[in-house]
């Protein structure tokens, strides 16, 4: 067989583009060739299984109980932290302690500690100089709780769900927004254990109060413990920035039910903008548990910490509709009485 060499440049431009054409398809297989050890059934699994283990393990962790310390280290204005939550509760009461000690360009920061507490007679606000020295009331509140903390309150939760979210958005919203899209599932042997790597898309709009700025990246997965994150390494971008970000479990523990809680973990976020760069540490070791038994009533008030009960705080009002109730229970037993009163005269008149 002869084959024609072009001639014109009409047949030279039609050759270019059939060669074109025939790269573009060389590539797309091998692109999908990366792809052949993703699994169906896995990912069916994953689909099946995840979304319902993350909720139940969400519900499990808002018992929770302990101390949480974070390390953060900055390259952008040498920043080094450190914070500490302490967080206990039981059906009337829970306390919220937070430490926070901050050094810029070799300087320290004032160093925060505060307590937030609530029982059900009164909410409380502590605060102290130093580690060492003693609580002194700042504010005490009749009714509810103090306006700082939910607030502090929700990035101990963010914490205690570490391995349930993706950054600060529950994995539960992320997989079930439109943007999400699971391209590979696989298993995978990770620090020597059988786990699930899961490759995602998620290329939403920037929303500075809502879901996160992940457009993408790799979940490590441990379908035996709730599918829980045990690594993640992902991908960002803001209005103005882009980042990468890699979080490590490091070491494991369980509570309660058989619940999987971090010891350890580590984060590593790395942020670039037009003329400039930061690199973050983030360092977490956790001391978490579900108590078999709360602590009692009296961890929640001012005597816990050496302090006096409040006084003069005026009295709880009676609700209005305690009144009423009240008055309808009276005005129930007054009837029966005088109904009687009048059938007994009744039946005394016609004998």
């Amino acid at each position: 067989m002869q084959y024609a060499v072009p001639r014109t440049s009409h047949q030279w431009r039609c050759l270019a583009a059939f060669c074109t054409a025939l790269c573009v398809l060389c590539s797309a297989e091998c692109a999908f060739g990366d792809d052949k050890s993703s699994s169906p059934d896995l990912m069916r699994r994953f689909q099946q299984e995840a979304p319902g283990r993350w909720e139940e393990y969400a519900q499990l962790a808002n018992q929770l109980q302990g101390r949480l310390t974070f390390n953060v280290s900055s390259t952008n204005g040498d920043v080094k932290a450190q914070n500490i939550l302490a967080f206990k509760a039981n059906e009337k009461g829970k306390t919220l302690e937070i430490s926070r000690e901050m050094k810029a360009g070799g300087k320290s920061r004032t160093p925060i500690w505060r307590l937030e507490g609530r029982n059900p007679d009164y909410g409380f606000v502590l605060q102290k100089t130093a580690i060492d020295a003693p609580w002194v009331v700042s504010a005490l509140i009749r009714d509810g709780l103090p306006a700082t903390f939910e607030a502090d309150m929700q990035e101990w939760t963010q914490a205690t769900k570490l391995l349930v979210n993706l950054n600060k958005e529950p994995l539960t919203t992320v997989i079930r927004r439109p943007y999400f899209k699971a391209i590979s599932c696989r298993e995978i042997n990770y620090e020597g254990e059988n786990l699930v790597e899961l490759v995602f898309d998620y290329p939403h709009p920037f929303d500075e109060q809502g879901s996160s700025a992940v457009e993408g990246g790799t979940l490590i997965l441990d379908p035996q413990r709730f599918w829980c994150v045990r690594m993640f390494d992902v991908r960002e971008k803001g209005p103005s920035w882009r980042t990468t970000s890699k979080l490590q479990v490091l070491e494991l523990t369980t509570t309660g039910p058989n619940l999987p809680i971090p010891k350890r973990a580590s984060q590593v976020t790395k942020v670039v903008w037009d003329g400039g760069r930061n690199d973050k540490i983030y360092e977490y070791d956790f001391e978490l548990e579900i108590p078999r038994s709360p602590p009692s009533d009296k961890a929640f008030t001012l005597p816990a910490f050496g302090l006096a009960e409040p006084a003069g705080l005026p009295r709880k009002s009676v609700p209005l509709f305690v009144w009423l109730a009240i008055a309808g229970a009276v005005c129930l037993v007054l009837g029966a009485v005088c109904w009687k009163i009048r059938r007994n005269r009744v039946r005394a008149a016609l004998a």
